[in-house]
């Protein structure tokens, strides 16, 4: 249900304060990897939708998981600083050198071909 919500306006705050609240309390990385990512390809480049996902990455387990949903914000993300440093940071969180290096391979490759 809520990967098919994925294409709603979640511009409104009150909406998306209530989506956030529903993704903290999922259990499972996967699924909720998989509503984020859902979100983030029907709602590409709206910077609220965008921190939210990456917000949300700190509360994944699974740096698998993780790491997939800050690549794909990583590539979905305009060149801002500001996110590019949440990013970063989030990055940082991943325990696994592998998965970590994925991320933040993506993200400054990204950086040098903006």
């Amino acid at each position: 249900m809520l990967i098919k919500t994925a294409r709603f306006n979640y511009g409104d705050k009150a909406l998306r304060s209530a989506f956030t609240e529903v993704i903290e309390k999922m259990t499972s990385d996967h699924e909720r990897g998989r509503v984020l990512k859902a979100l983030l390809r029907q709602q590409k480049n709206q910077p609220e939708l965008l921190l939210l996902a990456v917000k949300s990455a700190a509360i994944f387990s699974t740096d698998y998981e993780k790491a997939q949903l800050l690549i794909q914000t990583s590539k979905t993300s305009p060149a801002d600083a500001a996110l590019r440093l949440e990013l970063v940071d989030a990055a940082q969180t991943i325990k696994s050198d592998y998965e970590r290096g994925r991320v933040l391979a993506v993200l400054f490759d990204k950086h040098e071909h903006n």
